[in-house]
């Protein structure tokens, strides 16, 4: 079964459902199924066919939903472009495919005519602009194509439905491709895992255009029906009013969004009477916060672990059963492993690479068979983290595989080493990376948020991580800064932070 197979399914069952909430106004799914039939009609009417590449950036809302679906309904492959994207990013995306059509907005409009002035070979432009009353953003236009048939050939569960640029946080960014299978695959797996029904609400503040929106939020109520609550961006307020208003039943987001729901002072008026569990991915969950939203909240809180090439989740904590500080067990159908440098299994407790294969894994990078040879050898994903598993199967993630700091003869985990930095009562966000050091080969230093109003010096932090972690991995320098840099999905781009003065 391919995405518009399984959306036509759901719209029979639950056609009066709604599929999405923007702005207090429903969305049924009998409704985004004509509306997205018609968008498609439009998108055939210039050109667009099977297997064409068809970018969509867009905000949050309505219309990112109608045209993905209107892409399934053609059977393009969508390639998800972040709004947030400059010119630099948008021109490498664009060499490295051939995209046939963008549903965009003002801004990359923009940028795409700026391009085509230089010479550059650019989409055909689909503009999707904001009306003088209400805001509501429309397709005008396009839509009164719709009534254009457009003929759709039967589509294979191996055929292609993304090309998702990873966001750089480790290098260039590379063009995963995933098929229509793998983001199913997924999406069904964990909502098995989540007991996830068509009575489930959540508030998805997450980018559609990332890897989580796409399989936890679309991909999941185009599956069992769920309704998203659709959030162009997070602010904690209006966050918890949806929440509460809604009546949503289950909290996925990651630490610092976490941190400001706790923060904020109209946490204690929302109606939190119908959650029934606390999703965190993306970025691992800090112990000391993972024990406040427990004690808060009294829900299961499932870690989960997973990347862009994998579909976007790997492992879970089960509801029967979560241990803290750990990302899960592998989902349904997912094979994890740890391995050593040769790829050879290591024992539990033992710290190695995270190895996996399933039906999430991705087909490989675009346009970069080297990449995929290496990164898919010997038939695993070689996910370039480290971690380590229990004797009962669930698995820790220490540290990213190019994060681990080699100082002379030992080896540093910043995880451990920013754990220490989270227990200190100041401390709002933080992060640790190695430096080149001209003696031990390198050290490691702290980026710090303190909390707002908090203030204290590096010497007193130095002094709070001698007192509990081995001294050579005590964070030789401490710099302050407002924020740290962040993804979309939550995760810290160190590399930004090792290229800073």
């Amino acid at each position: 079964m391919d995405i518009a197979q399984s959306f036509v399914r759901t719209v029979r069952r639950l056609s009066k459902h709604p599929m999405i909430i923007f702005r207090q106004e429903l969305f049924t799914f009998e409704h985004l199924d004509d509306i997205s039939s018609r968008l498609a009609g439009g998108l055939a009417s210039l050109g667009v066919q099977q297997g064409d590449l068809v970018s969509i950036g867009l905000p949050n809302g309505p219309e990112i939903i109608i045209s993905f679906l209107a892409a399934a309904k053609l059977g393009a492959i969508v390639v998800p472009l972040n709004p947030t994207l400059k010119e630099k990013e948008l021109t490498y995306i664009f060499r490295d495919c051939s995209v046939k059509a963008a549903v965009t907005f003002e801004k990359h409009a923009e940028i795409f005519q700026t391009l085509k002035s230089r010479g550059s070979d650019v989409p055909r432009v689909v503009l999707v602009r904001k009306e003088a009353e209400g805001g509501a953003l429309c397709f005008h236009d396009l839509l009164k194509e719709g009534g254009t048939p457009f003929r759709r050939t039967p589509i294979q569960e191996d055929d292609l439905f993304l090309i998702v640029y990873t966001s750089g946080t480790t290098g260039e960014p590379k063009g995963v491709m995933l098929t229509h299978g793998n983001v199913l695959a997924v999406a069904r797996v964990v909502a098995e895992t989540q007991r996830r029904s068509e009575q489930d609400r959540s508030v998805c503040f997450f980018p559609l255009t990332h890897i989580t929106g796409i399989v936890n939020f679309f991909a999941d109520s185009v599956s069992i029906g769920s309704t998203i609550v659709l959030q162009e961006r997070f602010e904690v307020n209006e966050f918890l009013a949806c929440f509460g208003r809604y009546q949503c039943t289950a909290l996925g987001a990651v630490s610092p969004v976490f941190q400001a729901i706790l923060g904020s002072p109209e946490l204690a008026a929302c109606d939190f009477s119908k959650l029934r569990l606390i999703t965190s991915g993306g970025a691992s969950l800090p112990v000391e916060l993972y024990q406040k939203l427990k004690e808060r909240f009294g829900v299961p809180i499932l870690e989960m672990y997973g990347m862009t090439e994998n579909a976007a989740t790997l492992t879970s904590n089960p509801l029967e059963k979560q241990k803290r500080g750990s990302v899960g067990v592998p989902l349904p159908g997912m094979a994890v492993r740890v391995v050593d440098k040769h790829d050879r299994d290591l024992p539990s407790g033992e710290v190695g690479e995270v190895v996996a294969r399933g039906p999430g894994i991705m087909k490989g990078y675009h346009r970069k068979p080297d990449l995929t040879a290496k990164a898919l050898r010997g038939g695993w994903y070689h996910t370039g983290d480290l971690g380590k598993m229990d004797e009962e199967g669930f698995l820790y993630i220490v540290d990213r595989k190019d994060d681990m700091i080699n100082a002379g003869a030992f080896k540093i985990y910043p995880r451990e080493v920013e754990e220490v930095l989270y227990s200190h009562p100041v401390v709002q966000d933080c992060a640790v990376v190695g430096v080149p050091d001209d003696r031990l080969g390198q050290v490691p230093i702290a980026f710090v948020v303190t909390k707002e109003g908090k203030k204290i010096n590096g010497e007193s932090l130095r002094d709070f991580c001698r007192e509990r972690i081995a001294n050579y991995k005590v964070p030789r320098r401490f710099h302050f800064t407002d924020e740290l840099p962040r993804t979309a999905q939550g995760k810290i781009m160190k590399r930004f932070l090792t290229e800073a003065p």
